[in-house]
């Protein structure tokens, strides 16, 4: 996926407020779902700029903006959409001399990353859970008896199934033998 880190408070904005447009200085023809990545810098003096730019706009916004010290930096807070780069747009956050006009925010938990200048490529990192091989037989064995079962008792011997892996798993993590 792609990312664009985003100084704060402006990428709060862009995912919890109602900030439709990042501003930039180069265009691109990039589109769809990015990644938001809140930067870990933040110039005090920035933050208070941006907080007069959304009293203008929103009084109601700018007072329940998060303080400084309540931003979450150097990690990446949600999800938009990129629709468009403009040259021009009636929304009052379009500043240019591009824009790039974005819409549903999906916010999630920080996930702490490395963010990068323009567009960079972003993966989360999947908890790597290693099975053995007695373990992998397990499961597979467990899958052709849930394939084989009648319809009445899938759904049981799913959830047993889940119980069973979530057990061994905690048992893993925690450094004792499977």
């Amino acid at each position: 996926m792609k990312a664009l880190t985003v100084r704060q408070p402006w990428a709060w904005l862009l995912i919890h407020g109602t900030k439709d447009i990042e501003n930039r200085n180069w265009p691109t023809s990039l589109r769809g779902e990015i990644a938001i990545h809140a930067a870990k810098g933040m110039p005090r003096g920035e933050y208070a700029d941006a907080k007069d730019f959304v009293e203008h706009i929103d009084p109601r916004l700018a007072a329940c903006m998060p303080e400084p010290a309540e931003l979450v930096r150097g990690a990446v807070i949600g999800t938009m959409v990129l629709r468009k780069c403009v040259t021009a747009h009636p929304s009052p956050w379009f500043t240019g001399p591009y824009g790039f006009v974005m819409d549903t925010p999906q916010p999630c938990d920080p996930i702490q990353a490395r963010g990068g200048l323009g567009f960079w490529n972003w993966e989360p990192d999947e908890p790597k859970i290693h099975i053995t091989e007695r373990e992998r037989d397990l499961v597979l064995r467990a899958c052709d008896t849930f394939i084989n079962s009648p319809e009445r008792s899938r759904l049981e011997l799913r959830q047993a199934i889940v119980e069973d892996l979530e057990r061994r798993f905690e048992q893993k993590a925690e450094g004792r033998k499977v």
